[in-house]
C-alpha cells in the first residue's frame, strides 16, 4: 500500500514537471490606443525553455517596431520592443513564432489603435477660495490644472 501511494506521488510530480516545462510565448502591449508620434512598449515573454533567438516582429506599415533588448529570470525571458505610431489606423501585431528548445511555439496577437490626432489638453482655472480683501499675490488666487493626454 505504501509503495503504491509513493508511486502515485512520483507519477504526479513527474507529470507536474512536464506541464511546468511546456514552452509558451505570450505577446503583450502596454497601451491599446496611441496618437501618431507616441510610443508603446511591446513584450514577447518566452517561458518553459530557452529561445534559439529573439523573436522577429513582422514589419507593419504605419508602425515602427524596434527591438530594445531582453531580460531573463529563472523561468522566463522577456524580449522588449518599442512601437512608434506613424499613422492613424487599427493594427494587429503578431502572432510571433519562436523555437524554444527545438519546439516551435506561437504567441497570441495584440490590437493597437492609432488615433487620427491626440485628444485636446484640458486647461482649467479655478479660484482657490481667498476672500476679496486678501492681500495675497496672484499666484495664491488662481489654480491652474493642465491635463496631458
Amino acid at each position: 500500500m505504501k509503495r503504491m501511494f509513493a508511486g502515485t506521488i512520483v507519477a504526479v510530480l513527474v507529470q507536474a514537471a512536464a506541464w511546468a516545462a511546456e514552452p509558451s510565448c505570450t505577446l503583450t502591449i502596454d497601451a491599446a490606443r496611441l496618437a501618431p508620434g507616441k510610443q508603446a512598449k511591446l513584450a514577447v515573454t518566452v517561458t518553459g525553455g530557452a529561445a534559439s533567438r529573439a523573436p522577429e516582429i513582422a514589419p507593419i506599415d504605419g508602425l515602427d517596431i524596434r527591438p530594445q533588448g531582453s531580460t531573463s529570470s529563472g523561468a522566463a525571458t522577456v524580449h522588449q520592443y518599442r512601437v512608434i505610431a506613424k499613422k492613424a489606423g487599427q493594427y494587429r501585431i503578431g502572432p510571433v513564432s519562436v523555437d524554444v528548445d527545438g519546439i516551435r511555439v506561437t504567441s497570441n496577437d495584440v490590437a493597437l489603435e492609432v488615433a487620427k490626432e491626440a485628444p485636446p489638453a484640458v486647461v482649467s482655472a479655478l479660484p482657490t477660495g481667498r476672500t476679496a480683501g486678501s492681500s495675497a499675490g496672484l499666484a495664491d488666487r488662481i489654480y491652474l490644472a493642465y491635463e496631458v493626454p
